[in-house]
């Protein structure tokens, strides 16, 4: 299990209104190095975007768009993609989903 305060860390860093896409591969990098299973935390973000905390107030649409996201990422991982840069390429397309003020 990823802990939940990692969790928390990429939402908040993915909300911020001023997030570069700098820090978003800051962030991979770092909850790459910290050992974390990459589809674990995938999971997670579903969990917390869909049903949990992340997900008061934010559209049904935006929930979907980043469960797509996510299931995208899990296939491509599935299939043998290299971890960092998937997770690279979620969290920047969930940063560019809850920046959006329509989808």
């Amino acid at each position: 299990m990823v802990p939940d305060a990692a969790v928390t860390f990429a939402d908040e860093t993915l909300r911020k209104p001023n997030t570069s896409f700098s820090s978003v591969q800051n962030l991979a990098e770092e909850l790459i190095l910290e050992g974390y299973d990459c589809q674990q935390l995938l999971n997670q973000l579903l969990e917390h975007y869909i049903i949990g905390a992340g997900s008061k107030g934010l559209p049904d649409v935006k929930k979907a768009r980043i469960s797509e996201i996510i299931a995208s990422t899990d296939f491509n991982l599935l299939t043998g993609g290299n971890e960092e840069l998937n997770l690279l390429n979620a969290l920047s397309h969930i940063d560019g989903v809850l920046k959006k003020q329509q989808l």
